[in-house]
């Protein structure tokens, strides 16, 4: 009897170990894989995390290229808007130099670009309605000239033929009292 127990013992210790054996292979197996898969998932995250690295900064080159691209155009579109104006207001300025009055200006926009060609545009025609004045005034002075001038010939005119009116009567006076006084001559 003890040792059948014994043996029965044994032989329940290596089954039971057997069956441990089998369940920590079992454990081990699944760990294993279980560490393989994590590995694979691993990998995979950093390859997708990778590509989305390097399309993330594809997209920000893209980006910064197109901001730099936009700022450019804006700038230049900007600076058009400024120089061409003042452009504009230059060449007036020069073409009023020259005594152009009739330089117009045209204020397209509302800024103060704008409004410095609108000023401008307003002293143009500030100095074109001066100058009219001053040309009208200058026209009307010349005509009073003349005006007085042919009065002052139509005066002398007349002095001279009245002069020459008072001569002839004097020497027709002149000539009666000569015939009055011979006639009294040959009456005596």
């Amino acid at each position: 009897g003890d040792q059948d127990k014994l043996r029965a013992a044994t032989q329940s210790m290596q089954l039971s170990k057997g069956k441990e054996r089998e369940l920590a292979d079992l454990v081990d197996t699944t760990l294993s894989q279980i560490s393989s898969l994590k590995e694979k998932i691993g990998k995979q995250a950093y390859d997708q995390s990778s590509a989305v690295y390097a399309d993330s900064r594809m997209y920000m080159l893209l980006l910064i290229i197109g901001g730099v691209g936009v700022g450019i155009a804006l700038g230049i579109i900007i600076s058009r808007n400024i120089t061409k104006p003042l452009g504009a207001a230059v060449d007036a300025a020069n073409r009023l130099a020259e005594g152009d009055l009739t330089t117009k200006l045209e204020a397209t926009s509302k800024d103060e670009v704008g409004q410095l060609v609108a000023a401008f545009s307003n002293m143009v025609k500030k100095i074109s309605t001066v100058v009219e004045d001053v040309t009208t005034s200058s026209d009307n002075v010349a005509s009073g000239s003349q005006q007085l001038s042919s009065t002052s010939e139509q005066l002398s005119q007349g002095s001279t033929e009245q002069a020459s009116a008072a001569e002839e009567a004097s020497s027709s006076m002149e000539e009666m009292a000569s015939n009055i006084k011979q006639n009294a001559d040959n009456a005596h």
